[in-house]
């Protein structure tokens, strides 16, 4: 399933001149199922995702998880990490 993709304005260095390109920042290149309501492994946590947040600034998406017996929420964004919110 294919979540989010961007059109992100790249200038080239030949004569300045900006072209259009479309980047997918979901997780798409994982043998997980990334879908809300899904069941993940992130390190040694097996999590079920909850949502999803595309936000357009050029990052990657944010993922709120919890833990499968619903005591502990956390907030995953690839490359970055995870971090507990609860």
């Amino acid at each position: 399933m294919r979540l989010q993709s961007w059109c992100l304005l790249v200038a080239t260095s030949a004569g300045g001149n900006a072209e259009a390109k479309e980047i997918d920042m979901a997780i798409t290149r994982s043998k997980q199922d990334w879908t809300p309501g899904s069941v993940v492994k992130v390190g040694f946590l097996t999590l079920r995702v909850l949502s999803v947040k595309a936000i357009k600034d050029g990052m990657p998406d944010i993922y709120t998880l919890e833990s499968l017996d619903g005591t502990k929420r956390y907030e995953f964004i690839p490359h970055n990490g995870l971090s507990r919110i609860d």
